[in-house]
């Protein structure tokens, strides 16, 4: 749902933003492009995290930040402060 949230933002933004609708909608999907890359980025992740471990493949800084950034959201959701 956050992903067709955002979607549903940068459609309003290009809307707005007065496009020729005659015309094909390049800039709305350069727009969203940012969400769609990291919606598949989350949803994809932990499938690659493991092929790169069968496969002994050595990641790159920006994945292994995205892996730390991740592994602090989802260990955040599992502890209780109360």
């Amino acid at each position: 749902m956050s992903c067709a949230a955002l979607q549903a933002s940068c459609l309003s933004s290009y809307l707005t933003g007065g496009p020729d609708l005659e015309s094909a909608a390049t800039e709305f999907f350069d727009l969203q492009q940012l969400v769609v890359d990291a919606a598949w980025t989350v949803s994809a992740g932990g499938d690659a995290v493991r092929l790169d471990a069968m496969n002994h493949v050595e990641v790159d800084e920006d994945v292994r930040q995205q892996r730390w950034a991740m592994d602090q959201v989802v260990g955040t959701t599992l502890v209780d402060g109360h």
